[in-house]
């Protein structure tokens, strides 16, 4: 992303008043409200259920037909001779015995739930455990199934899932009635031959909300090339976007529309129309101004702490640079800060991937680990021949260490998910969370369980916990101070068997050995299989962005392998903060002393002393004091310190902008 420091300090001169203007912006997320959730049934819930195979017709569906005599149980139902150990995450409580022979293809099973509210706003989803495939009936009429045909009998074989123990959300026509409800799902087998069965499902209504714009979409303007993002926040849902230039739709369909690299043909104005089950919106219209680049390239930053060794500086800028002016050693210099003396910077490396890379010399006596030190950069351009304002000085960050998570670190962990089935849904991962005594318990690590000869990395088993297929949950919390910001990296230390999601404050921030890149947890969550030695990881390092004054939680997921001869667990893991500090000069922030000397024919030379200021100017003052694009003030071309003001150009009034 580009970015335009437009705040900040601003010097100007008009005659000879100097006028210093100081901006902030404050910005905010406002909360809304999405449709409601409201759980109908749970795995868990009691089924009745017919494992003769005779014909039922259609009878059984009914909502007053008598099952008084059908032996009933918990979900998950079934029987499984082979892959029993994929059905374990979700709680298998009712276990049938082999059926007596091979020839029953259907089994029949009927519930009841009451339901309360306005049955016709509810969108209803079902999360089935079948094998291998059902029909679902509310209240006697047909809802929707799950690798259901269009057409079947009693007799019809359905497809099995493609993998054993999968988890299949369909959506169900609604026929919900206020009051008691009646649940009919009729499980058929793929072929004659297949003698399993297993079947459970936790049945949601999702409640439609009228859809109102919370935050419209904001007009802006843009220099070409920098990314733009409009937004729309609505309350209510389901809602889809629909959004529209110049009242012609175009591709964006979601609440955000970015554009990596503005060009003058995206200039225009823009709205976004959202739609829902009970009304559609229409957004106010955002303007999108789109101007020449005029501005130089402006840095973000500068580290020295970096993957590309020790003798190395990796520079952050907003623009793509000029090749031959930013591999030039001439245009960079390198400093104390403490005594100004200056470093050998020996070769510069570029591309707009990485950045620009500056090594210093070998063994360079004034290169030290605990100095703090700054760029100066000169005659640096854009590749439209933007310059960079003249003496920019660039901290470069060195990262100090804070230790949060020791050896000695009390952590609280969950295997509980038999019993505890909504653990996934709740927000374990965040330092708010209030842990239930009844599934949570607290160690010391190395945690490890079920069948491991012996812990990871050499380590000893400090505090045995249960072993289950499903994620095992671990959280502990540390207290950050307000003064070191919400960005930097962890230094993760540890071992784990098999996988792990790392979260920092409910942010996915690392993971290992895992599948897919959801950002959540679920019960079929797996990681890749492995040897019982188990993983070791030493100093990994994780960018997080969501450090938060206070208390911040960092928890784990520790995954087990999809295979039913793996039956172990063990966790450990210690943690450093690097925060990332940088400091200029003390003489970066005095105000600038801007002269102006008059020269022959009514030109003027303009010249400054102090380090990293623009020069612009207006040909009239107004109200207005932005920078471009935003405002009047324009970045005088070919700015160099002097600068010269030649005629015929129109009479220029100066400042300095930091």
């Amino acid at each position: 992303m580009r970015t335009r420091r437009t705040l900040g300090k601003r010097c100007c001169v008009w005659g000879r008043a100097l006028i210093v203007v100081i901006a902030l912006a404050l910005l905010g997320t406002p909360q809304v409200k999405a449709q409601e959730i409201t759980t109908l049934i749970e795995f868990n819930h009691v089924w009745k259920y017919d494992l003769s195979g005779l014909e039922l017709g259609t009878e059984w569906r009914t909502n007053d037909f008598d099952d008084s005599a059908w032996p009933s149980g918990p979900g998950l139902l079934g029987w499984e001779d082979v892959n029993s150990f994929n059905y374990q995450p979700y709680g298998w409580r009712t276990g049938f015995l082999p059926p007596l022979s091979q020839t029953v293809t259907t089994y029949y099973f009927r519930t009841q739930f009451t339901f309360s509210g306005p049955p016709e706003s509810f969108f209803l989803v079902a999360s089935n455990v079948v094998d291998d495939g059902c029909a679902i009936w509310i209240n006697g009429r047909l809802a929707g199934g799950v690798r259901m045909p269009p057409l079947f009998t009693a007799a019809t074989f359905f497809n099995g899932p493609a993998l054993e123990g999968q988890l299949d959300a369909v959506s169900l026509t609604n026929f919900l009635v206020e009051g008691v409800n009646q649940l009919a799902v009729e499980v058929h087998q793929s072929s004659a031959i297949s003698a399993d069965v297993m079947f459970g499902m936790k049945l949601v209504g999702q409640q439609n909300v009228p859809l109102a714009i919370v935050e419209q979409p904001k007009s802006q303007t843009a220099l070409e090339g920098d990314s733009v993002a409009f937004r729309v926040i609505v309350s209510g849902g389901p809602v889809s976007y629909r959004w529209q230039k110049d009242g012609v739709n175009i591709s964006g369909i979601s609440s955000n529309l970015t554009f990596s690299l503005a060009q003058s043909s995206m200039a225009g104005d823009y709205r976004v129309i959202c739609s829902g089950p009970i009304n559609s919106i229409t957004s106010a219209v955002a303007r999108l101004t789109v101007v020449p680049d005029i501005v130089g390239p402006t840095f973000l930053s500068a580290s020295r702490d970096t993957d590309f060794g020790a003798n190395s500086i990796l520079m952050m800028t907003t623009d793509v640079l000029n090749t031959s002016t930013v591999r030039n050693t001439n245009n960079f210099a390198v400093y104390r800060v403490d005594t100004g003396a200056e470093v050998v910077v020996t070769n510069i490396l570029y591309s707009t991937a990485i950045g620009v890379l500056l090594r210093i010399r070998d063994a360079d006596p004034n290169w030290l680990s605990d100095v703090d030190y700054v760029v100066r950069v000169n005659n640096l351009k854009d590749i439209r021949g933007n310059l960079v304002v003249p003496n920019t000085e660039v901290p470069v960050a060195r990262y100090w260490n804070t230790n949060v998570i020791s050896p000695s670190t009390t952590w609280s962990w969950h295997a509980r998910y038999s019993a505890d089935t909504s653990i996934y849904q709740q927000n374990w991962f965040r330092a708010e969370y209030v842990e239930d005594p009844q599934f949570w318990f607290t160690g010391v690590g190395p945690f490890c369980g079920g069948a491991l000869p012996a812990p990871p990395c050499g380590s000893d088993c400090e505090t045995p916990i249960d072993y289950q297929l499903s994620p095992t949950l671990f959280r502990t919390t540390f207290v950050w101070p307000a003064d070191l910001g919400s960005e930097g990296r962890l230094l993760v230390s540890g071992s784990v068997d098999d996988g792990m999601v790392l979260y920092l404050n409910g942010v996915e921030v690392w993971r290992t050995n895992v599948f897919g890149n959801a950002s959540t947890v679920a019960v079929t969550n797996h990681a890749f299989a492995v040897s019982d030695s188990g993983l070791c990881f030493t100093e990994a390092r994780v960018p997080v962005t969501s450090l938060k004054p206070g208390l911040n939680c960092l928890a784990a997921a520790v995954m087990q392998p999809q295979t039913a001869n793996v039956f172990d667990v063990a966790f450990s893991l210690v943690a450093t903060v690097q925060v990332p500090m940088a400091k200029l000069p003390p003489s970066s922030g005095a105000p600038p002393t801007l002269r102006v000397e008059s020269l022959p024919n009514n030109a003027a030379r303009i010249s400054w002393e102090g380090n990293g200021f623009a020069l612009e100017y207006v040909t009239n003052l107004t109200d207005n004091a932005a920078s471009y694009p935003a405002g009047p003030w324009i970045q005088a071309p070919g700015m160099s310190n002097p600068y010269t003001n030649r005629p015929p150009s129109p009479s220029r009034i100066f400042r300095l902008k930091k």
